[in-house]
């Protein structure tokens, strides 16, 4: 969306969206990707009680994590990485640099600000998961832990009833109080 076109609606409508949450979350993008994310972030910032963007965080964008950290009390921004290596993130997270993604969700966390992990489990990175705890625990970041839901999405196969309760005990015995687990499995 073109900025200007953004701010213009938000202004003409302000008072319905003063007071409430905003979220950037792409479904074929990234927010991140967008050359006037600061923009929108900045303006946004000033508009919602709270801005929330969904990233997978793959490009070098420590500058703009710098100039908008001043927002710490209302951008809270979740990092979707599934993978502790670029081959395994990749598998569903295609064309993303996870060791990019991984700076900036540490620079995000360093800067004193909201850095959420949104990790979810699938087969081909269940082995990842106590890992993926320590990492967490390790740099101090909120992780949320989510089993994916669907059987399958491009050959990407959901975990077996029995692959969760292991997850489900490495979680348990981990007692990482800075998470958030989906302990429900359909």
């Amino acid at each position: 969306m073109n900025f200007s076109d953004y701010k213009k609606i938000i202004l003409f409508n302000e008072e319905m969206f003063a007071g409430k949450v905003a979220q950037f979350c792409g479904e074929f993008g990234d927010p991140f990707m967008h050359p006037k994310i600061e923009d929108f972030t900045l303006f946004s910032c000033e508009i919602f009680d709270l801005l929330k963007i969904n990233t997978n965080a793959g490009f070098n964008r420590k500058k703009y994590l710098k100039n908008v950290a001043h927002l710490k009390d209302k951008l809270c921004i979740f990092f979707s990485i599934d993978g502790m290596t670029n081959e395994t993130n990749n598998v569903y997270r295609v064309g993303v640099n996870t060791d990019l993604a991984f700076e900036n969700m540490i620079y995000w966390n360093e800067l004193g600000c909201k850095s959420r992990w949104d990790f979810i489990v699938f087969q081909h990175n269940l082995e990842d998961v106590e890992e993926v705890i320590d990492f967490a625990m390790k740099n101090k970041i909120f992780l949320i832990l989510k089993i994916n839901l669907r059987k399958s999405y491009r050959n990407i196969l959901k975990i077996t009833k029995d692959q969760y309760e292991e997850v489900r005990k490495v979680v348990m015995k981990k007692n990482y109080k800075n998470m958030q687990f989906q302990d429900y499995y359909e």
